[in-house]
């Protein structure tokens, strides 16, 4: 059986009015998390076969924070996704 593990962006940065929605970045606290987040995914043995992550800069500052050996698949249609396309994004994973 395989495990599903799903994830939110760790917490992002407001602060610069210029940038849209998706080009947000982490914030620091966010970076710690992502880093902290991903040394327990290594620590429990979750590390994942395959990563769906949305194209968003916060969504990829995050992935890369978790230090997992793996490039995540990036998918557009994950970033502001309705729960029926995230849902579409799972049945064309990896099987």
């Amino acid at each position: 059986m395989k495990d599903l593990i799903l994830m939110r962006h760790a917490k992002s940065a407001w602060g610069d009015a210029s940038l849209g929605d998706h080009a947000r970045p982490l914030n620091k606290r966010g970076q710690r998390a992502a880093t902290a987040l991903g040394q327990w995914l290594r620590a429990e043995d979750l590390v994942p076969d395959q990563i769906l992550c949305s194209t968003s800069a916060r969504t990829l500052a995050t992935c890369d924070r978790l230090g997992l050996p793996l490039a995540p698949d990036l998918l557009d249609s994950l970033y502001l996704a309705e729960p029926a396309d995230m849902l579409d994004s799972l049945r064309g994973a990896r099987a």
